[in-house]
């Protein structure tokens, strides 16, 4: 179905409540658009592979990273490798608060090498330490970084489908209903919610590996924490 198809169905559930919903077919959309966000957010489907040249690499000011690669519209990174020859060597992922364990002294003298830790500043945003560039002429390492990620779907308009399988199209028909009667306390909207957490805690078992506990919604609901099964 189509994002007005989907439109179409939010609505004509809404007016069986108030004729004026009718009037409201912007902010349907903008909340089916945002239900596939979340959906990929939880059920983290729609997952890809990027490779960067080191040369390629954006400068990043900062005092443990200077350089750093930029995933517009990921979502969560699973998997980061410095491909060096014919050797995949993988990044381990650190935290800003490790990092500060260790001494200043230390991080000024890390000279420039292979990279070995990877720390995500945002989920768009990554950095690599050692910075991997040659320390006196700040020429880059020959290799290659490979990330293995998931992403956020593709805005559609309203002759196209979103990247959500069929099966699971109900589950944005469920949260466009969840806000929109959330704004008037409207005591259906908690069950709408449940129906669009019961859509991708499914999803999540067949499709994808997303994280669900204590998942908090747009409009003051909660999932509650819990998790039915690990992760890969």
């Amino acid at each position: 179905m189509t994002l007005q198809e989907l439109a179409e169905q939010v609505l004509y559930i809404l007016s069986e409540k108030d004729k004026d919903y009718y009037h409201k077919t912007d902010e349907v959309k903008k909340f089916l658009k945002e239900g596939a966000n979340q959906f990929a957010s939880i059920v983290q489907h729609l997952i890809e592979s990027k490779t960067v040249e080191v040369a390629d690499l954006i400068n990043a000011e900062n005092l443990f990273f200077r350089k750093h690669i930029y995933l517009p519209n990921a979502i969560n990174v699973f998997n980061i490798w410095y491909k060096k020859g014919d050797q995949n060597i993988p990044l381990n992922e650190t935290s800003l608060n490790y990092l500060t364990f260790i001494s200043e002294e230390k991080l000024q003298n890390t000279e420039p090498g292979e990279p070995e830790v990877y720390l995500m500043f945002a989920p768009d945003k990554i950095g690599l330490f050692p910075s991997p560039f040659e320390a006196e002429q700040g020429d880059p390492l020959p290799g290659d970084i490979i990330i293995y990620y998931a992403r956020m779907p593709k805005e559609p308009q309203d002759e196209e489908t979103f990247e959500i399988p069929a099966q699971f199209l109900g589950a944005l028909v469920d949260y466009a209903l969840y806000r929109s009667l959330i704004k008037d306390n409207d005591q259906r909207a908690n069950d709408f919610l449940t129906s669009f957490y019961n859509s991708t805690h499914m999803a999540r078992m067949f499709l994808g590996r997303g994280p669900v506990d204590g998942f908090r919604m747009p409009g003051g609901g909660q999932i509650a924490s819990e998790r039915s099964h690990q992760d890969d």
